[in-house]
């Protein structure tokens, strides 16, 4: 969309001062990166069409390993970096925060037994998740 938005900013004279520069462009990929998969997700637990009860906590398994990788990635990003991003990678750190606080909030509401004994009881899944080394530590944590 970036080269259709810029043809009707510049088009369009009275909205010329919405105009992206390339670091803005650059940021608004950053966003969506970091968005995706978290809509992915919550499409995936929404259908209508089809049982996606037992997909919940592998939804949520997901979405938390989304959040620690794209830390990794931006505290890698941090350390080598140029120093004119650290701010926008900072505000990006403090988003990521933020999402897995919300997350971690939602997570709480869902751990009803409903959730888990569909997980337990779908043939493809079964105990897998609940014995992943990641499923333990976030329960003790």
């Amino acid at each position: 969309m970036r080269q259709a938005i810029n043809l009707y900013v510049t088009e369009e004279r009275d909205l010329a001062y919405l105009a992206l520069s390339n670091p803005e462009w650059d940021q608004c990929g950053a966003l969506l990166t970091i968005l995706y998969p978290f809509k992915v997700q919550s499409t995936r637990i929404q259908q209508t069409d089809r049982p996606t009860i037992h997909r919940v906590y592998w939804s949520y398994e997901r979405m938390f390993n989304t959040i620690d990788e794209l830390r990794d990635d931006l505290q890698n990003s941090l350390a080598h970096g140029r120093r004119k991003d650290r701010d926008w990678i900072m505000q990006l750190l403090n988003a990521i925060n933020e999402i897995e606080r919300k997350l971690k909030s939602y997570y709480t509401a869902a751990t009803h037994y409903v959730f888990s004994k569909a997980c337990l009881f779908h043939p493809a899944t079964k105990i897998s998740l609940f014995e992943s080394g990641s499923f333990i530590q976030d329960v003790v944590n």
